[in-house]
C-alpha cells in the first residue's frame, strides 16, 4: 500500500498539496495538526530537550558550530548520538546527517 501511495503522491503532487492546504485551514484540520504535534512532542521529549539545550549554548556562544566532520561543509547540524548528553554532538551537513541516520537505521539503532 505504501508504494502505491507514494506513486499516487508523485503523480498528483500539486493536487495532494492543495488538498492538504485546504484541510489545514479548517477547524478539524487545525485540531488534527495540534493533536499530531502534541503526540510527537510527548513521544520525543528527550530529543526536544537535547536540541533546545544545544541551540541555547550555540546562540549564547558557549559552543561554536563546526564544519561537517565528514566532508567539511560549513553549514551543519548537531547530531546527537545520545540525547542524555545534549552538548556532545557530531557536526554534520544535511547530506551527511541524513546518511548517518540511514546508517543507524540499517544497524537497527535509534538515537
Amino acid at each position: 500500500m505504501a508504494v502505491r501511495s507514494a506513486r499516487h503522491y508523485q503523480a498528483n503532487r500539486a493536487k495532494v498539496l492543495e488538498r492538504c492546504r485546504q484541510r489545514d485551514k479548517t477547524a478539524a484540520g487545525k485540531a488534527a495538526m495540534i493533536r499530531h504535534a502534541t503526540k510527537w512532542q510527548n513521544k520525543n521529549r528527550p530529543k526536544i530537550r537535547a536540541q533546545d539545550k544545544l541551540k541555547y549554548h550555540v546562540r549564547v556562544g558557549h559552543i561554536k558550530r563546526q564544519p561537517c566532520e565528514r566532508c567539511g561543509n560549513p553549514k551543519t547540524h548537531g547530531h546527537h548520538e545520545d540525547y542524555d548528553k545534549p552538548l556532545e554532538v557530531v557536526w554534520l551537513c544535511a547530506r551527511c546527517h541524513k546518511a548517518r541516520h540511514a546508517e543507524l537505521k540499517a544497524a537497527g539503532v535509534t538515537p
